[in-house]
C-alpha cells in the first residue's frame, strides 16, 4: 500500500508517504505562516523523493484537529484535491489520537497511568486530552486554561500516580501540574513535539488494513473538529 500523508495544523508543514507500512519519504517545514504557500511544493518534493507517482497512490490522510483554523483547512483540501482526482480514498486522523500512538510507541504506560495530550491554540488556553494507560477518555478534547487541567486533574487523580505528557504543549502542561494539591504525582514529560505526517501516515496505515476501512475510492466525508470558536467578530457586533 501507498500512502501519503498531510499536515498544517500547527507551526509547521510535513508531508510522508509510506510504502507497505515503511516510511519511504519525509518532509518538514517550520513555519507560524505561510501554510498555505508552503504545503504544494513541499508535497511535491516529497513524492518526488519517494519515488513514487501520484497515479500509484492508494490512500491519501490528513489531519482533522484540533489545531490552526486556517491550517486544517489547508491540509484537507490538499488531501481532497488528490484523493478526489486518484479517485483513491481519504482517511482523517485527529490529532491527538497521531500523537497518543506516537508516545506508546516510545515509553511503556501502564493501565494505571494517565496519558495527557497537550497541543498549543496559541491562545491562552490548550487544546487538552486525558486518556487512562488502557486508552478511555478521562476526559475529552477540551480546550482549557492550565489553570483548569489542573482542578480536573486534582479532581480524577489519586496520590502517586503516574502522569504522562506529550504534544507541543506538554512542558507548560508539565510545569501546572507541578503545583497541584495531590500528593507524589510522578509527571513523566514525553515527545514535546507537535503532530507529524508520519504519525499521520502510520495510523492510517494501520486503520486502513481494518476490513471495515477497506475502501477503493475516494470517499468525501472527512470533516474537520477545530474544538474552539474563531476569534473573529461579525460586522456591528461590537
Amino acid at each position: 500500500m501507498n500512502l501519503l500523508a498531510l499536515d498544517s495544523s500547527s507551526a509547521a508543514c510535513s508531508v510522508a508517504v509510506i510504502c507497505n507500512g515503511k516510511v519511504v519519504s519525509h518532509s518538514r517545514s517550520n513555519m507560524e505562516t505561510g501554510h498555505g504557500s508552503a504545503l504544494v511544493p513541499l508535497i511535491r518534493n516529497t513524492m518526488v523523493a519517494s519515488k513514487i507517482d501520484f497515479a500509484q497512490l492508494n490512500l491519501v490522510a490528513v489531519t482533522t484537529g484540533p489545531g490552526s483554523f486556517t491550517g486544517l483547512r489547508i491540509s484537507l483540501s490538499a488531501a481532497k484535491g488528490i484523493a478526489l482526482s486518484m479517485d483513491i480514498p481519504l482517511i482523517g486522523i485527529s490529532c491527538f489520537e497521531a500523537i497518543a500512538q506516537r508516545t506508546k510507541n516510545q515509553v511503556t504506560i501502564s493501565e494505571n497511568d494517565l496519558l495527557i495530550l497537550a497541543l498549543d491554540s496559541k491562545r491562552e488556553d490548550f487544546y487538552l486530552e486525558c486518556l487512562s494507560g488502557c486508552g478511555t477518555k478521562i476526559f475529552d478534547q477540551n480546550t482549557l486554561s492550565l489553570k483548569e487541567l489542573r482542578h480536573k486533574i486534582e479532581e480524577v487523580c489519586k496520590p502517586g500516580k503516574t502522569i504522562h505528557i506529550a504534544g507541543e504543549a506538554a512542558s507548560a502542561v508539565a510545569t501546572e501540574l507541578k503545583k497541584s494539591k495531590v500528593r507524589c504525582l510522578k509527571i513523566l514529560v514525553g515527545s514535546c513535539e507537535g503532530v507529524d505526517a508520519v504519525d499521520i501516515a502510520q495510523l492510517a496505515d494501520r486503520e486502513a488494513r481494518l476490513p471495515q476501512n477497506r475502501k477503493a475510492k475516494y470517499n468525501p466525508g472527512v470533516k474537520l473538529h477545530y474544538h474552539r470558536k474563531p476569534d473573529i467578530l461579525l460586522p456591528g457586533s461590537r
